[in-house]
């Protein structure tokens, strides 16, 4: 317990509670997101009756997916155990119809005028079977995040931000908890276990809802928005990023088929 106290007190300490006064993570704010000081001034408090145009869709990969290989699981018994045939690398998930697992899709930009409340319950990251669980995950800004450790070994959380503070942790048994939060908007931030190096995550951290991570079929469903333009922004570990002008509607039904790669 005190190892686990410890470590939630370092961890917020160097997300949330902390002011983010470098020129790149200024910069960052300004620019990319626009949400620096000034920006917030703004800002008026979210007016959810206004969301009313249904966004979803779906992100295909076009082309050939790389071939999955195995991970070298090393000398680490719990892991080889836990795949006894193998485990094979995640980063390219592709279903029967060319669905892409595992993007990340946000609204990057048309809702800077609005100051959105944080959500009470945490976002949740857990470590199953020597993997990241969910491999990519999103939040908002100064929401907690939750990491748990579900495997009878040793683990290690190595977060890679930017513009963010990171932060580099073991987690030494099961039923292990550790608590993080960012300030600031990311999009996206890496983890990586350095005890384990095939595990990978990543996490958005964005100021608003309107984000979703797609399905094994490559669906997703966005919060409903107000009437507006806006850029979408589809974000994957292996292909990169793409952007995607929209307009709605109110009441509006819109349908998105987004993709990467070509034919």
């Amino acid at each position: 317990m005190k190892y686990t106290l410890r470590a939630v007190l370092l961890l917020c300490a160097a997300g949330c509670g902390a002011q983010s006064d470098g020129a790149a993570a200024a910069t960052a704010r300004d620019t990319i997101y626009g949400e620096g000081p000034s920006a917030a001034l703004r800002k008026r408090d979210w007016d959810p009756g206004l969301a009313t145009a249904a966004v979803r869709g779906r992100v295909r990969l076009l082309g050939t997916a790389p071939p999955r290989r195995k991970e070298p699981l090393g000398n680490c018994k719990f892991c080889r155990d836990a795949h006894p045939d193998g485990l094979y690398t995640e980063n390219v998930l592709v279903g029967p119809a060319g669905g892409l697992k595992n993007v990340f899709v946000w609204v990057k930009q048309g809702l800077e005028g609005w100051r959105f409340p944080v959500p009470k319950e945490p976002a949740v990251l857990d470590q199953v079977a020597c993997r990241y669980v969910p491999r990519v995950l999103g939040l908002q800004t100064g929401q907690a995040l939750r990491i748990l450790n579900s495997d009878a070994t040793t683990h290690n959380v190595h977060a890679l931000p930017v513009v963010n503070e990171g932060f580099n942790q073991s987690m030494t048994r099961k039923g292990g908890v550790l608590s993080a939060c960012f300030r600031d908007p990311e999009v996206w931030i890496p983890l990586q276990c350095q005890i384990h190096g095939y595990m990978s995550a990543y996490i958005g951290v964005v100021p608003h809802p309107f984000f979703a991570v797609t399905e094994a079929d490559g669906s997703f469903v966005l919060p409903k928005l107000p009437s507006g333009k806006y850029t979408i922004e589809i974000v994957h570990e292996f292909y990169g990023r793409k952007t995607h002008e929209l307009e709605v509607k109110d009441g509006e039904q819109r349908r998105l088929e987004l993709a990467f790669g070509t034919e």
